[in-house]
């Protein structure tokens, strides 16, 4: 499963970045909803067979999950996948080489917050839900895929062509890392957020 899901990433990357590109705004913001907060709904009650009762509790979870995730990620990717139909064809950042770069970044960044995460699980000996489909899913896909696909799509408008649909996308992202610091400074239990997981039966540590 895990090799699945690593392997969904870049295919949904350039999914995201063509309907971008295509001027489907809208269903790129749904999109982000349903692989985010959708996604580990779908993977708590079918894959690890728990309940999904405090998933969306922002003092479970975190803020920046629930409210992010949520709301303000697919404004701002709205915002930007807007914007982006009004820029300049000529702006340098239009190439393969920003799509590649971006998703590049996004990756390392990821393995930088997981890395930086995992020791609140570490620090309590909670270490085994580091291994649990909803915590793989949330480091490895939602983030990555979010990111690169913010990355690519505003760093051009906020560098070149800034619209009004581009100053949307930004605002979101301020108030969203102000729920990221919100939950650095009160932080949430990490035993409540994913279940303790045992790889080789591939169920919940009981």
């Amino acid at each position: 499963m895990y090799l699945g899901i690593l392997l969904f990433v870049p295919v949904y990357y350039l999914l995201a970045a063509m309907a971008i590109v295509m001027g489907y705004d809208l269903l790129v913001m749904v999109g982000v909803f349903a692989v985010s907060l959708g996604g580990m709904w779908f993977i708590r009650v079918f894959v690890e067979q728990l309940s999904p009762r405090d998933m969306f509790n922002p003092y479970v979870q975190s803020w920046a999950f629930v409210v992010g995730d949520g709301l303000l990620l697919p404004l701002a990717m709205l915002g930007f996948a807007r914007g982006w139909q009004q820029m300049d064809p000529r702006n340098p950042f239009l190439d393969w080489n920003w799509v590649c770069m971006a998703f590049v970044v996004a990756v390392l960044g990821s393995i930088v917050f997981r890395a930086f995460d995992g020791q609140r699980y570490r620090r309590i000996g909670h270490e085994a839900a580091l291994l649990s489909p909803t915590k793989v899913w949330h480091d490895f896909v939602v983030t990555p895929l979010i990111a690169g696909v913010l990355l690519w799509s505003a760093v051009p408008q906020l560098v070149h062509n800034r619209s009004y649909d581009t100053y949307i996308g930004l605002m979101a992202l301020v108030v969203y890392a102000a729920t990221v610091l919100r939950d650095g400074i009160w932080p949430v239990d990490p035993v409540r957020q994913h279940p303790r997981w045992d790889p080789a039966n591939f169920h919940p540590v009981t």
